[in-house]
């Protein structure tokens, strides 16, 4: 079992040093970032868990930190709730919440906690999910921003210290995930004909990002004082009526 998720760590670890650079290219719906940090829990209400109606879960506030410069990217909250001990582990259900400037993407998943049997500086316990690959957790109707709306998938692998969970409800984790959305085609086939209307033609109205739409998107923006970013941001689609 350990040397399972120990592989399954290095492969998060890896792959994600291969999707950093494939962010940009597809329109930031792939991130890849850690979270790091140590809190004491608190109870707060989470979206009902469907499988057992829970609506409130142990929550604990860690950072979002960029993968490889470590810059403050957001926050995050896990809510822990449906925990059951298994050999000195627990399998529980984690709702978690990613704030991050543009808007806040909360994630569902079970996952597995185990004891790292070699030690590791500060951390007792590895953390795994096991939900099917690419299995759509993210709670689309919780988003907020520009993830309102939008299903997609995260993948999350780490490690925690658990030394004083039992005695004072704290935790500390070490975690990378790799949340990957669906791109908003309904929403982007809008913003074309709404450009095509207006004498920018982005091309065909496919509900595709790309460089006839992002042409479009910049000369939009240049005639409109917005930043000529040639990306959807939140004024260009505040000034097109697109929401």
């Amino acid at each position: 079992m350990y040397t399972m998720i120990t592989f399954t760590i290095m492969w998060l670890v890896i792959v994600s040093g291969l999707l950093a650079g494939l962010v940009a290219a597809q329109d930031k719906q792939i991130l890849v970032v850690q979270l790091q940090g140590k809190a004491v829990g608190t109870t707060r209400p989470i979206p009902q868990v469907p499988e057992t109606g829970t609506t409130q879960g142990n929550c604990f506030d860690v950072d979002i930190l960029s993968l490889g410069d470590n810059t403050a990217a957001g926050t995050a909250t896990h809510c822990l709730t449906d925990i059951r001990t298994v050999d000195g582990g627990m399998a529980l259900t984690a709702t978690t919440f990613f704030r991050f400037p543009n808007g806040t993407i909360v994630s569902r998943q079970r996952t597995t906690v185990q004891p790292i049997i070699d030690g590791a500086a500060g951390m007792t316990h590895i953390t795994g999910a096991s939900s099917v690959p690419l299995a759509a957790n993210v709670l689309a109707e919780v988003g907020t921003g520009k993830f309102a709306g939008v299903p997609g998938n995260v993948r999350l692998a780490g490690t925690m210290n658990l030394s004083n969970f039992k005695e004072r409800n704290e935790i500390a984790v070490d975690d990378i995930a790799i949340i990957r959305l669906a791109e908003r085609t309904a929403q982007l086939r809008e913003v074309q004909r709404r450009l095509h209307a207006e004498g920018f033609s982005p091309g065909p109205i496919d509900g595709v990002l790309g460089p006839g739409t992002r042409t479009a998107l910049s000369q939009y923006q240049a005639k409109h004082g917005l930043p000529k970013t040639g990306t959807l941001d939140d004024a260009t689609r505040k000034a097109l009526g697109v929401l």
